[in-house]
C-alpha cells in the first residue's frame, strides 16, 4: 500500500513540475490555463516573474490613511515603510521581508481577483478574501492614534524607473474604535485617491 501512495505522490509531484514549467512560459501559460480552465486550481501552480518574458517592473505598495472623529482624514501613510538599509546588508540581514514579500503577494492576487470578478465587481466578495482580510488585519494591527475611527487602505502601483503611480485598489472605511455613535461618523473624507 506504501508502494502504491508512493508511486501516486511521484506522480503528483512530476505532474506539478511540469505544470509549473509550462505556466512560468508564455506558450505554456496558456496552454495550462485552457487545460486546468478554474482559476483556483491554477493558483496551485506556482510562477515566477522574475526574468523574461514577462518580468516584475513594478512594485505595489500599501498605504492606508485614518478617519478621525471630527471627520477629517490624515494624509496616506505606507503601511510598511521599505527598509533604509544597504542592499548588500539586506541581502544577509532583511527580518521585515517576509512582512513585506507577504503585503505584495496579497496585493497582487487582490488586484488579479478585483480585474477578474464579473463586473461589477462585488464589494462583499472581495471583502471577504483572504488577500483583503490580509491586508485589513496588517492595516489594523498598526497603532491607533488619538481620535481614530475608522482606517481605509489603498494599493498604489509604482516603479523606480518611471514616476507615475496608479492606484490599483481602494477599500472601504473600516471601524477601528467602537467609542463613537454612527452619527459622528459623517465624513468630509473622499473615498477616492486623487490620480495622478
Amino acid at each position: 500500500m506504501s508502494t502504491v501512495l508512493s508511486g501516486v505522490a511521484v506522480v503528483v509531484m512530476i505532474l506539478w513540475l511540469i505544470a509549473t514549467a509550462l505556466a512560468n512560459t508564455p506558450v505554456g501559460d496558456r496552454i495550462l490555463t485552457s487545460v486546468i480552465g478554474t482559476r483556483r486550481i491554477r493558483a496551485l501552480v506556482p510562477t515566477w516573474s522574475f526574468f523574461a518574458p514577462r518580468p516584475v517592473s513594478y512594485d505595489v505598495t500599501l498605504l492606508y490613511r485614518e478617519r478621525l472623529a471630527d471627520g477629517e482624514c490624515s494624509p496616506w501613510r505606507e503601511a510598511i515603510p521599505f527598509p533604509r538599509r544597504h542592499p548588500i546588508i539586506r541581502a544577509f540581514w532583511n527580518p521585515g521581508a517576509r512582512a513585506f514579500k507577504a503585503v505584495s503577494d496579497a496585493s497582487n492576487v487582490l488586484i488579479l481577483s478585483a480585474r477578474a470578478a464579473p463586473q461589477p465587481v462585488s464589494p462583499r466578495s472581495l471583502m471577504l478574501s483572504i488577500p483583503y482580510l490580509l491586508l485589513l488585519a496588517k492595516t489594523s494591527s498598526l497603532k491607533i492614534g488619538v481620535g481614530v475611527v475608522s482606517r481605509q487602505f489603498a494599493l498604489v502601483r509604482h516603479s523606480h524607473r518611471d514616476a507615475r503611480i496608479a492606484v490599483t485598489f481602494v477599500s472601504g472605511f473600516h471601524d477601528v474604535s467602537t467609542s463613537v455613535t454612527d452619527g459622528e461618523r459623517m465624513s468630509r473624507c473622499p473615498s477616492r485617491l486623487p490620480s495622478s
